[in-house]
């Protein structure tokens, strides 16, 4: 038989911050105390923990007010109570010797409900409970005012309450859902067996309609085989393309690296040929430069030419003129030589006179060394004037003047 082996609370109602254990042993137990100990306290925490929602049963205007408020504690945030009960003969669906049932009260009027350890909703715990006829407001819990209830009742009423006890009344209850179960399977059988001509009309439509989705179910088989074969050659075709264009995407790649290649070699010697422009560009500029500069040795050179031809002129004109008064003195030196002779040969007879012929001759040979001397000179100067003019005419000749 289940019987409750202890009771722990904690912040309910007169019981402080400070854990409270009652234990209970089999039996009848008595708690004794002075009017205002707790004692009916202790009732009001096991229909607390078996899941009591009325405050008022509880002997309380709200939940809030049955956690403990004390001036020396002031108000607790929570109240817990416990309840452990001896289940070895397994009255309760629970595969442990001991069940205990727990229900903690938040400041905010909110409850959670534990079973060994286990979180659980209240619908859980009172399933569990009801399997032992325990219920938080059945007579498995009388209280102080219910004794007077019970014995002014009348023996309709306490047959009714001896068969809550027993579990009784549970059992009628429960017998009469499965009636009015049964009565609604009846009519639903009978709504079922009128239905069965149609559902059979219906298996037999869809028989017709399975034998058609069957044969459709063979030719999109064959269909889909066909298919398949159609596909598969497909394939290989497409796989001997996709080789071939394998191949020719290989050929092209390797044109496309030899293009590639190519088109460094191009670039690099582009931009050899943009350095050799660059450098070219640089040279004709100096050329252009050297070309000014020529030109204007030239139009000098051309002016010197001028002044040569012009000395070579007066030059000319000198030698001429040294020329004929060369031939001239050759001629009178000839003249002088005659004389010479005439006069050695009249030596004898003009003594006298050959003094002041031979200072003559004397001065004409030195007039004469002095015309030659000066005629080499004007040669000479002629000579450097023309090596100056070839070298002219050679500067015209590479610049194609």
């Amino acid at each position: 038989m289940v019987y409750i082996k202890r009771i722990t609370m904690q912040g309910f109602k007169s019981f402080g911050s400070k854990r409270t254990v009652i234990k209970l042993e089999p039996g009848l137990t008595v708690i004794t105390g002075p009017n205002g100990g707790g004692k009916s306290t202790v009732i009001d925490a096991v229909k607390f923990a078996l899941g009591e929602l009325s405050a008022h049963s509880l002997r309380a205007g709200r939940f809030s007010e049955l956690i403990h408020e004390s001036p020396a504690e002031g108000k607790l945030s929570s109240a817990k109570v416990s309840l452990t009960f001896d289940n070895t003969d397994r009255a309760l669906p629970v595969d442990s010797d001991e069940v205990t049932i727990s229900r903690r009260l938040s400041s905010s009027g909110e409850s959670e409900y534990v079973l060994n350890n286990k979180q659980v909703s209240r619908n859980d715990i009172l399933t569990i409970l009801s399997a032992a006829n325990i219920k938080p407001d059945g007579l498995n819990i009388v209280t102080q005012g219910s004794v007077i209830g019970i014995a002014e009742m009348n023996s309709n009423e306490l047959r009714r309450v001896i068969e809550d006890i027993a579990g009784i009344a549970e059992y009628k209850k429960r017998r009469e859902e499965a009636y009015k179960q049964l009565d609604i399977a009846d009519r639903n059988l009978e709504v079922a067996k009128a239905g069965t001509s149609e559902v059979r009309n219906r298996v037999k439509q869809l028989e017709r309609e399975r034998n058609q989705y069957l044969r459709r179910l063979q030719c999109e088989l064959e269909l889909n085989k066909l298919k398949t074969i159609t596909l598969r050659r497909e394939l290989e075709r497409l796989e001997a393309n996709l080789s071939e264009l394998d191949a020719e995407v290989t050929d092209v790649v390797e044109k496309i690296a030899a293009i590639q290649e190519g088109r460094e070699r191009l670039t690099r010697r582009r931009e050899e040929l943009e350095r050799s422009i660059s450098e070219i560009n640089a040279q004709r500029i100096s050329i252009i430069q050297q070309a000014s500069e020529l030109e204007n040795n030239l139009n000098n050179l051309r002016n010197d030419i001028s002044k040569l031809h012009r000395s070579k002129m007066e030059i000319d004109n000198r030698l001429s003129q040294l020329d004929a008064r060369e031939s001239m003195l050759q001629h009178r030196r000839e003249e002088l030589q005659k004389r010479i002779t005439d006069t050695i040969s009249a030596k004898e007879s003009k003594t006298g006179e050959l003094p002041s012929i031979m200072q003559k001759l004397q001065e004409t040979e030195e007039q004469l060394k002095r015309l030659q001397q000066e005629a080499d000179d004007l040669r000479q100067v002629l000579n450097n004037r023309e090596q100056e003019m070839l070298k002219l005419a050679n500067e015209l000749r590479r610049y194609n003047i």
